[in-house]
């Protein structure tokens, strides 16, 4: 082999080094301008360690898509359910059900359509539903009796949420009833859809709101009717 093309495939291989060199090189400059950012599966895993908790079987991921919606999952140990919002670094913890589904709100609000407008609501998810469930409901009521705006406010509203399966869990979104109107109704709603877990979590000696949950087969016949309150265990800031 002449000398000419022994220089010409090292000079080759040296430009091929340095170019990856380089991009290795602004990968990890955007990865540390980004704050070092893990993988999901491993930041689970970070949060749940720092917490001192047993690590959980990811069973739903909600990705937020636009400013105000973040990224939430929801994981399963043998008696707890773990609630992340990565957003914000949260993890709450909640009791799981030996013999029943266990219904948990998500820990950050949830973007939802109706016509050209999207709007943020809480959102709940359930896990350990019947395995024939083909479609499943919340019934909640939700109510508010204090002073908005200097004006006292007794406020109830019930709410039916239709259930979507994704994977093992079955997703709940939240429909505002009064979106829009600029009323104290509104205002009351948005005490609540606008922080449910909030409400649950950092005020847990106030009452508790009660659902019932229920499952369906396909032909429309009910699986189980489960009437319960949201049991908190703890929250991890």
């Amino acid at each position: 082999m002449k000398k000419g093309k022994i220089l010409e495939r090292r000079s080759y291989r040296l430009r091929c080094l340095r170019n990856w060199a380089l991009a290795a090189l602004v990968l990890f400059l955007m990865w540390m301008g980004a704050g070092y950012p893990l993988p999901r599966s491993m930041e689970f895993q970070r949060m749940e360690r720092q917490r001192l908790l047993h690590p959980s079987q990811i069973l739903l991921e909600v990705e937020g898509g636009r400013s105000g919606d973040d990224d939430l999952a929801l994981g399963v140990t043998e008696d707890h359910v773990h609630t992340f919002n990565l957003d914000l670094n949260r993890l709450i913890v909640w009791e799981r059900q030996e013999d029943r589904p266990t219904l948990v709100p998500l820990p950050g609000e949830t973007r939802y359509m109706e016509g050209w407008n999207s709007y943020l609501a809480s959102s709940l998810a359930a896990v350990d539903a019947p395995a024939e469930a083909a479609a499943a409901t919340v019934t909640i009521e939700l109510t508010y009796n204090g002073v908005i705006n200097d004006r006292p406010v007794d406020w109830a509203e019930t709410y039916v949420l239709e259930g979507e399966q994704r994977g093992d869990c079955w997703f709940f979104q939240f429909i505002r009833h009064h979106a829009g109107e600029g009323s104290l109704e509104e205002e009351a709603e948005d005490y609540w859809l606008a922080s449910l877990t909030s409400r649950l979590t950092y005020y847990p000696t106030e009452d508790l709101p009660s659902y019932t949950l229920e499952f369906f087969d396909s032909e429309g016949e009910s699986l189980g009717r489960y009437e319960d309150t949201f049991r908190l265990v703890g929250w991890r800031e």
